[in-house]
């Protein structure tokens, strides 16, 4: 159960051609209970906007509630949809005696998992025919998300207690094993929020998902729970290497209440129990994708204060990863795999099951699971749209690693050019991480003068302050800059963040 999973090298799948797009949307399955209002407008809408056929939109009678009993999820919703994808063809059996015993064939890799679908399949004990699978510390444990149980749906699996090793563990194949399907939730706290998650998705597959990743560690380097802080660490390294500005930390607390995020595209961290500190209030950019890592952090997905999952989609996040109960932080979604095959243009569900052990267990993938966020095709792109400063940040982000300088150039004169304090920021994001203090706070104080919102101008400034601090020199205006910072402070939480680093109001 031990053991991190490499970062592999990066694939760059490059263009998803047309062509691509339509398979994912011709292969995909969308589920929705009968029985919850709206369920069926609302899959319906999903399958429009995506282009899956009529005909693969399926309602299932089942309890609206979060939690289905195991007797619930075999005869109400793994039962139908096995005679479903039967009946129309879907899947082939080596048998038709005995569909059970294997598939010849499937058409079907993706199914999209509606709101009113149970999220959590209950605790069970003696269950007829249970086959227990895994180690023996799992063994013992019979609960596990719906989603992760509809994973393996074409593998008739008797193994109620204990976890299934996951054939596409690590895999690069945008094909599962036959009868694995690539699942995902649209799920949240109202059908409103879903609605949103699916346009979000959409349109940042047309525009490009840009913006900030931030990446909040624990600096933990020993023990079982330094494996999570290396799966941060090495989504942290990469994101740079692909051109994004990354705000890393690598303190034990979770990022600070009050700091004023703004244009996340990519959040990960972990640990606590419920959304807090400065993660619980981002500005997100639209079709964000943000995860924590908890135990329980998809225990509930409709209540938009408990727990992280449902929050994060409230508050403005397209996508996140998260678990019905506890899964061991081994057997959760290695985040470096997660984050590799996402930004090479794998679907959120594909990169999801990929970076996923084990099956049969707690984990959940709630977004669209077709959206490509870093995918480029002329279906999914405008060639013709003036660059803006995301697209420029990339490009710059990339070369830096190779010719500093040329990057280090490149920056400045577009974010001169452009009057952009994102990559005045951004420039000062990678000096400080190249130990370039210096080039760092003065990045940093063309930002602040760049940019208009007082939010924006309240975070670099505070960037710059804790930079200019490691200097060890004094900081010449530092009382202005205190009084400037504090004329920025939009509300309780702001004020608390920046007296933890200004002090008391001067």
């Amino acid at each position: 159960m031990a053991g991190c999973a490499a970062l592999l090298p990066a694939l760059f799948l490059g263009s998803v051609e047309a062509s691509a797009v339509e398979r994912d949307a011709r292969e995909t399955v969308v589920v929705y209970n009968a029985r919850a209002p709206g369920a069926s407008e609302l899959a319906r809408f999903y399958a429009r906007q995506r282009g899956v056929p009529e005909g693969q939109v399926l309602g299932l009678d089942c309890t609206p509630e979060e939690e289905i009993s195991r007797a619930g999820f075999d005869q109400e919703i793994a039962g139908p949809l096995r005679s479903a994808f039967l009946s129309k063809g879907w899947w082939v059996p080596q048998s038709t005696e005995n569909p059970g015993g294997g598939l010849r064939s499937s058409r079907i890799r993706f199914l999209a998992v509606l709101k009113g679908i149970p999220l959590r399949v209950g605790a069970v004990e003696g269950y007829p025919g249970d086959e227990p699978a895994g180690p023996e510390a799992v063994r013992n444990r019979t609960e596990a998300s719906v989603d992760s149980e509809l994973a393996v749906l074409g593998a008739w699996t008797r193994s109620v207690s204990g976890a299934l090793v996951n054939p596409c563990y690590q895999t690069l194949e945008e094909t599962p094993p036959t009868g694995f399907l690539w699942v995902g939730r649209l799920d949240g706290p109202s059908d409103e929020v879903v609605r949103r998650m699916i346009r979000d998705s959409i349109e940042a597959e047309r525009e490009g998902l840009g913006g900030f990743v931030c990446v909040d560690g624990r600096g933990i380097r020993e023990g079982a729970y330094g494996e999570g802080d290396r799966w941060l660490e090495q989504v942290a390294r990469q994101a740079r290497l692909d051109g994004f500005p990354v705000v890393w930390d690598r303190k034990e607390p979770i990022f600070p209440e009050g700091l004023p995020f703004r244009r996340v595209a990519v959040y990960m961290g972990w640990y606590a129990e419920h959304a807090a500190g400065a993660a619980a209030t981002i500005n997100w950019a639209q079709g964000a994708v943000a995860v924590h890592i908890h135990s329980f952090s998809a225990r509930t997905v409709r209540d938009p204060r408990s727990h992280w999952c449902g929050p994060l989609l409230a508050g403005g996040a397209a996508a996140t990863l998260g678990n019905v109960a506890e899964p061991y932080l081994a057997l959760t979604a290695n985040l470096d795999v997660f984050w590799q095959r996402l930004s090479s243009g794998y679907t959120l569900a594909q990169s999801a099951w990929m970076a996923q052990p084990v099956v049969s267990w707690m984990s959940t993938v709630l977004g669209d699971p077709l959206y490509r966020p870093f995918a480029t095709s002329p279906e999914l792109s405008k060639p013709a749209q003036r660059p803006g400063d995301c697209s420029v940040c990339r490009e710059a982000g990339k070369l830096w690693g190779r010719d500093p300088e040329g990057a280090r150039a490149q920056f400045r004169r577009e974010a001169e050019r452009l009057r952009s304090g994102f990559l005045w920021e951004s420039l000062g994001l990678l000096e400080k991480q190249s130990g370039n203090l210096d080039r760092a706070a003065e990045a940093w104080g063309r930002a602040r003068d760049t940019y208009s919102a007082a939010a924006d101008r309240l975070r670099v400034l505070g960037w710059e302050w804790e930079c200019r601090g490691e200097m060890g020199v004094e900081w010449k205006g530092r009382e202005a800059a205190a009084r400037e910072g504090w004329g920025w402070v939009e509300g309780e939480k702001q004020r608390v963040w920046w007296e933890s680093i200004a002090g008391p109001r001067p």
